[in-house]
């Protein structure tokens, strides 16, 4: 019936096509997700330093890392020049200060949405304390705050990224705010 020399010409050509579409398969993996994205974890960490008071503990390390929980963030293409992009999407951080979004290959800004209200609005929201105690650097300050993100991130074949807003004493992460009151002894 079948001759030995057929059925292994058939063999090899079965498997060669076999090996074909397993490769064929593995590589439109890779090109989907550039095409329709991937799932990325953000994770935003206020950092927190020692602000005087007692002696810090030496077994504890400094910045303190805690997840910053509730927060929203704007999540958009960068554009070259730096200026804000077309917005793909929102994330809004849980309990442990992870949020997760579906993002394609590419250079990504993540921004308040504060900052795209007015830039009168954004002043008004952002320098809300009227105490003695502080004082506010000059607009030329919150301009430069307001146009620039508060984070950047690339999305290759790396599905996490972690962010920290670096908080000072009596300020937090507010670069404009200037403290001038007391210190804890």
């Amino acid at each position: 019936m079948w001759n030995k020399e057929i059925l292994m010409d058939f063999k090899l050509t079965y498997i060669f096509i076999l090996i074909l579409g397993l490769f064929a398969c593995s590589t439109n993996k890779e090109s989907n997700w550039e095409k329709d994205g991937k799932e990325v974890t953000i994770y935003i960490q206020n950092a927190m330093p020692h602000c005087g008071g007692m002696a810090p503990d030496p077994e504890i390390d400094y910045p303190i890392m805690d997840p910053y929980i509730g927060c929203t963030l704007s999540v958009h293409l960068a554009n070259d020049d730096g200026a804000r992009g077309e917005k793909v999407g929102e994330i809004l951080t849980n309990h442990e200060g992870k949020a997760k979004i579906s993002l394609k290959k590419g250079m990504y800004q993540l921004w308040k949405p504060s900052k795209f209200d007015s830039f009168s609005e954004f002043m008004d929201k952002e320098s809300p304390v009227k105490s003695s105690n502080y004082a506010y650097r000059d607009e030329a300050c919150f301009q430069e705050w307001y146009d620039r993100p508060d984070f950047e991130l690339e999305v290759t074949a790396k599905p996490e990224f972690s962010f920290s807003y670096q908080n000072r004493c009596f300020t937090g992460a507010h670069p404009c705010m200037i403290y001038s009151g007391p210190y804890p002894p």
